[in-house]
């Protein structure tokens, strides 16, 4: 993924050395999509879905993607597994609402998006008809939200 060149540059520059995969563009927005960019190189897989399902940063062998991509190829996706965060603004609160699971996700927050300042979030959460809820203040503090695995 090109982080400070143009499309113009990265294009002859992959043509002359061979590269034959997709190459990309960044942009901030993208960044924020995909958690951050650690380090140089960062590999990313994304699934069918277009989910972000694996971040690796620096150089990895062939086998260790080959094993990524047939693991996500064989896996058995299933609507009632996929777990998303609803976000809705309700006047100076933020709620967060997603499908509760067995075993739970865990929600944690970030004020930064890098990997190693994510920590379990405080928040009260209550769960409704299935489904887990909590509510945020806005108190001008920028934060990241996400559900892990425990």
């Amino acid at each position: 993924m090109g982080v400070s060149e143009t499309a113009a540059v990265i294009r002859p520059f992959a043509e002359e050395v061979g590269i034959n995969y997709i190459l990309a563009n960044t942009n901030a927005q993208l960044e924020i999509d995909l958690g951050g960019i650690p380090g140089m190189p960062t590999a990313f897989l994304i699934d069918r879905n277009n989910n972000l399902v694996a971040r690796h940063v620096n150089f990895a062998p062939k086998d260790f993607y080959d094993a990524k991509i047939k693991s996500l190829i064989t896996a058995e996706f299933s609507p009632e597994t996929e777990v998303r965060i609803l976000i809705k603004r309700s006047g100076n609160r933020i709620n967060l609402e997603w499908k509760a699971t067995q075993p739970p996700y865990e929600l944690k927050e970030s004020s930064t998006t890098d990997s190693g300042q994510w920590l379990k979030s405080l928040s009260e959460i209550q769960t409704v008809d299935g489904n887990n809820l909590t509510s945020i203040p806005m108190n001008g503090l920028q934060r990241f939200y996400r559900l892990t695995m425990p």
